[in-house]
């Protein structure tokens, strides 16, 4: 018990615990981040559109599905667009 004990701190103490990659966002190919931005839901890709311009052209030329939605707004408003 004490022996295994043993081998499993030794082997705790070899792992590494630095990061595995070694790259920034700014620095992935436009293809990379493309598929990530393929896997975000509305909000982060409505958050990830506010950093810069590129990535706000990269997140405006991807489509997203969805299946439901709720507009709304004030009826003031939308008349006075229909008297005009």
């Amino acid at each position: 018990m004490a022996s295994d004990i043993e081998n499993l701190t030794e082997k705790t103490k070899n792992l590494s615990i630095d990061s595995v990659y070694d790259t920034n966002w700014c620095h992935m190919p436009d293809d990379i981040k493309l598929e990530c931005i393929g896997k975000m839901e509305l909000s982060e890709r409505s958050s990830l559109r506010c950093t810069a311009k590129a990535e706000r052209s990269l997140v405006d030329s991807q489509k997203i599905k969805f299946t439901e939605g709720l507009l709304w707004g004030c009826y003031d408003f939308i008349g006075s667009l229909e008297n005009e």
